[in-house]
């Protein structure tokens, strides 16, 4: 059984390692598209189109099963059509507000995101109240960083993380896969908790395994949609880092 993991850059690679956890048999290709990272900028209809261009390209050739978006922004644009478009489950990713159990919390994202209807939704079902703060540009300096070492992306991080903490918010849901890899700044700077959806997706990729009822065995393959070698490289580096829980920021 192989199992497609989409995301825009290095966010997804924080739900592969909590899927790898669960499951450590997963057979899985890891796809990220990085010519057109991060998604959280880009409209609903190119979104859209780059995931469809994505299970096309991959869909028969690699045999896939199962499509895991690994990315909220993607989720939210996006997952209701691409259901009703593949005949194959499809398992999306979206923010922890249902973990959160007291007032002032926050939950940040990408404005893509914090837009779409389903979004919304689980906000308004919460019973507590929640601030709800777009990041523009965060999914986008954590790339610049993590990709390119560049260290004033690192000071500008921190001045939001700093920024959030001083609010002293009971809770901050962390609605991109991408700020799963600045998770230890919140922890440094205030001790803060943070929820994300993580979890969540994990148990209900093992579900699915477990009802197809299909032997796996672990290979990994990893794709970046630019080819670029020497990106490849750095990416890579951050793919086994990650899933051996060495996130070092």
């Amino acid at each position: 059984m192989n199992v497609l993991f989409i995301d825009s850059g290095i966010g997804g690679i924080s739900t592969l390692q909590e899927c790898v956890k669960l499951i450590p048999n997963l057979n899985f290709i890891y796809y990220a598209d990085d010519k057109y990272s991060p998604y959280g900028n880009l409209s609903q209809k190119l979104i859209t189109k780059r995931l469809e261009n994505i299970i096309d390209d991959l869909l028969i050739t690699n045999n896939i099963n199962i499509v895991v978006l690994a990315c909220n922004t993607a989720t939210a644009n996006s997952i209701d059509f691409l259901r009703k478009k593949y005949m194959l489950p499809i398992v999306g990713i979206e923010p922890a507000i249902n973990l959160i159990t007291s007032n002032h919390a926050a939950v940040i994202a990408t404005p893509s995101t914090i837009m779409q209807s389903r979004f919304k939704n689980l906000v308004n079902k919460s019973k507590f109240k929640i601030d709800v703060i777009p990041e523009p540009y965060l999914a986008k300096l954590i790339d610049n960083y993590f990709l390119y070492g560049d260290i004033f992306a690192l000071d500008e991080i921190e001045n939001i993380v700093k920024e959030l903490c001083s609010q002293n918010y009971s809770t901050i849901v962390l609605g991109c896969t991408h700020y799963l890899h600045i998770k230890k700044l919140f922890e440094k700077y205030n001790n803060i908790i943070t929820t994300d959806g993580n979890y969540g997706l994990a148990k209900q990729l093992k579900r699915l395994i477990l009802e197809q009822n299909t032997s796996i065995k672990p290979t990994r393959k990893f794709m970046l949609s630019s080819k670029n070698k020497a990106l490849a490289k750095k990416y890579r580096k951050i793919f086994d880092e990650t899933l051996a829980n060495n996130i070092n920021v």
